[in-house]
């Protein structure tokens, strides 16, 4: 066996300094934007029911302390968030609105999950669709938070295969889900969103029907929603080193996958950049093809 070590690349952070890891970067220079175009403020605005508002906010608030690390010898593995606020991290902090926030009634989404998954899923959409549209109508809204339904079906019941009856039954997927349907249809807005379990926000929640998620220490939680929040707002928290030649080459960001028929090979185009991490293009460009002839 030959085995090849390839050492990690540098990241640029704040004021061109470098580092090999994204949280310490950020941690001891800041964000890549630091002093260009960063984003200080990042005005949220969130849909979901009232305990669930409630709940994130809470969450939220409290990071914009520190958060101790877990305990572990892989100390370089995990670190402490330094908080979210203006003089430390990101430099940046986040802002609520009383307007842009969306409350869902908690009977309306108790009911959906009594349908079938695929009604329940596609119910659920058009009810949190619709407050993303009226969200898109108000201005000064940067990153839309959404509260994902606690109890929402996905997966039609466990069948066995009466050709196979030795075999553990399995769930049955319905082609999609509702953070893969949501996350297509908001593609029609302009504002991002991101898509929270209660889970993440409260650790005393016990999912009916089955196991709670394995979860992520809450410094790590912190540090990946927030890195998201600030990238969605128009941020750069990080980018490639770069010199100033490094211009001639561009990378494009292309998936393809096929429909949940078969019958189709799609293909869309999600990112677009230089060497230098400029010029970033949040796109997306669909077109199918007969999977017969690709």
């Amino acid at each position: 066996m030959k085995l090849t070590f390839i050492e990690e690349p540098d990241l640029e952070f704040g004021n061109g300094s470098r580092h090999i890891d994204p949280r310490s970067g950020i941690n001891n220079y800041g964000p890549a934007d630091l002093s260009t175009t960063g984003v200080r403020t990042i005005q949220i605005g969130i849909v979901g029911t009232k305990e669930a508002i409630d709940g994130v906010k809470a969450w939220l608030d409290r990071c914009r302390e520190p958060i101790a690390p877990k305990e572990s010898p892989l100390s370089h593995l995990y670190l402490p968030f330094p908080g979210f606020h203006t003089s430390v991290g990101f430099r940046s902090t986040i802002i609520w609105n009383g307007r842009l926030e969306r409350t869902l009634d908690k009977r309306a989404l108790e009911n959906i999950a009594t349908l079938s998954p695929l009604q329940a899923v596609q119910k659920g959409v058009e009810l949190y669709e619709a407050e993303l549209r009226t969200l898109d109508e108000e201005p000064n809204c940067d990153v839309i938070i959404v509260c994902r339904p606690d109890d929402l079906p996905e997966r039609e019941e466990p069948k066995t295969d009466p050709d196979r009856p030795w075999e553990q039954p399995k769930a049955a997927s319905i082609g999609f889900d509702f953070h893969e349907l949501l996350k297509a249809r908001s593609l029609s807005g302009s504002r991002p969103i991101q898509i929270i379990r209660r889970e993440t926000w409260d650790p005393t929640y016990k999912p009916k029907g089955r196991d709670r998620r394995r979860q992520q220490d809450e410094a790590t939680k912190a540090w990946n929603l927030h890195t998201a929040l600030y990238y969605k707002a128009g941020g750069v928290p990080w980018r490639m080193t770069r010199h100033v030649q490094d211009l001639t080459t561009c990378y494009v960001g292309v998936a393809f996958y096929r429909s949940t028929d078969n019958e189709t090979l799609q293909t869309s185009v999600a990112q677009v950049f230089n060497e230098r991490g400029a010029g970033l293009q949040r796109a997306w460009r669909r077109s199918s093809t007969s999977a017969a002839t690709a």
